[in-house]
């Protein structure tokens, strides 16, 4: 093959996903042709979309040195702003804005890099702009939503929020209509759709219950099948499917996410009904005799704390939200204190470096091995005084379930934990611990200490 036909086949093999067969394709057509600029760029561009991000830079850093087009600064400014280093992406993404005519992608680009640096204000300009550009730009309509929530406008947030993949402004998910928050006859079905991931399926399936509550209608949930037999606790659901079973007729359907903005929720407003998941008995005594087996003395633990610290690696943005276990060390050397880890596959390896003294329990291998996802969890969090975890699905589980959590967040966190407060809107159980300073985890583990302390002892 030439050139061209190695350098479209690439193309290809890139829009399809097949990342490192498409890089195979682009080096091939660089033998032909190895001082191409373009084809650098597009296997720079390769190597990023397949995680490969330290070729990548040392392919856009020469290239640099060579010519400054937008094309460039753009991939360049996105792959630092991916390695956390937000000021030389924003310079070089700025350069960007100058080097043409600005267009709503590249303002999103800007917007974003600013978002997680930190600088909330100026991201919401850019996104603003951005839509003024290209007023049917879906982007930039979502991340506007996400910077306006973070800053409690809930107001315009959760309006521009519906722009998410699977919001109600892009998602064709049903044939049924899409329900807008109007009056429903207790004749009538509504199926509340789950999206994203498990945590946020267990935050906003409490929504369940205030359309039952407040409408009567019947109320259908599609969600995960590894979450049906704890979602079924939850009060409101008459039916749970599937998301591979044939969807029955229904009148409206609606995102899950969607139901904050049809209620007009607000901070403050009453949380429904709450705790609203709840574990099997039985597994909660089968865990109680456990634990009881683990005390080392004929003295009961001062205090029982569960502990987590590694979300889904594979979520975009882990590195930010999850938190080495060696940060925890200050609160293992607590007295009469028993640590449960409830950390369960990856991230649970850290424990092997953790002393032996301090007499962690593991039982994230022993957890949720049948029936479905959560239930020995939850279980295991009935014991519990205190719950302390990362922003995961735990943080949400716990909160669901009525127990005292302590959620460690970053600098710039989730939208749903805004940006100042030390208690959540969304569980009045739940404290909120942030960091000052983006990746520095101790202040956090030092302030939890002595929130202990001056709690608990």
């Amino acid at each position: 093959m030439d050139v061209a036909q190695w350098a479209n086949r690439g193309s290809v093999l890139q829009s399809q996903g097949n990342f490192a067969e498409a890089a195979r394709s682009f080096r091939e057509a660089l033998k032909l042709q190895p001082e191409s600029y373009d084809l650098k760029v597009a296997l720079a561009s390769n190597l990023r979309f397949a995680g490969n991000r330290k070729e990548a830079l040392k392919i856009c850093e020469s290239l640099l040195a060579i010519k400054r087009v937008r094309e460039l600064l753009m991939l360049f400014g996105n792959l630092l702003q991916e390695e956390d280093q937000f000021d030389q992406a924003i310079e070089l993404l700025e350069e960007a804005q100058e080097a043409s005519e600005p267009s709503a992608p590249s303002l999103n680009c800007l917007g974003i890099a600013y978002f997680r640096r930190g600088d909330i204000g100026r991201a919401t300009e850019l996104f603003e702009q951005a839509i003024a550009l290209q007023p049917d730009y879906a982007d930039g309509h979502f991340h506007l939503g996400m910077a306006l929530l973070l800053q409690s406008n809930f107001e315009r947030g959760w309006e521009e929020y519906e722009y998410r993949p699977f919001g109600r402004k892009r998602t064709k998910l049903h044939d049924a209509r899409i329900w807008q928050g109007q009056p429903l006859s207790p004749k009538q079905t509504l199926l509340l759709a789950a999206e994203q991931g498990f945590g946020d399926t267990l935050q906003f399936v409490r929504f369940a219950s205030l359309v039952k509550s407040r409408f009567g209608c019947r109320v259908f949930l599609q969600a995960p099948e590894k979450l049906h037999r704890l979602l079924a606790t939850c009060s409101g659901i008459d039916r749970l499917l599937s998301r591979d079973e044939p969807l029955p007729k229904t009148d409206f359907f609606v995102p899950l996410l969607s139901l904050p903005g049809c209620f007009d929720w607000r901070p403050g407003d009453p949380p429904h009904d709450f705790p609203y998941l709840f574990p099997e008995i039985q597994r909660v005594q089968r865990w109680k005799s456990f634990l009881k087996s683990q005390t080392t003395s004929n003295v009961p633990p001062r205090l029982r704390i569960g502990i987590c610290w590694q979300g889904d690696p594979k979520f975009p943005a882990d590195r930010l939200r999850s938190i080495p276990l060696r940060y925890f060390a200050p609160l293992f050397q607590l007295d009469n204190v028993q640590f449960i880890s409830l950390q369960q596959g990856f991230g649970s390896e850290q424990l092997e470096s953790i002393n032996p003294t301090y007499g962690i329990i593991n039982v994230g291998e022993a957890l949720d091995r049948e029936g479905g996802a959560f239930l020995d969890t939850i279980a295991i969090i009935r014991h519990l005084d205190l719950l302390i975890t990362s922003d995961t699905a735990i943080a949400h589980l716990g909160g669901a379930a009525g127990c005292n959590t302590w959620l460690a967040l970053s600098k710039v966190p989730d939208w749903r934990w805004t940006l100042s407060k030390n208690r959540s809107a969304w569980y009045p159980n739940m404290e909120l611990f942030r960091q000052d300073q983006a990746n520095d985890w101790v202040p956090v583990f030092e302030a939890m200490n002595h929130r202990i302390a001056a709690l608990f002892f």
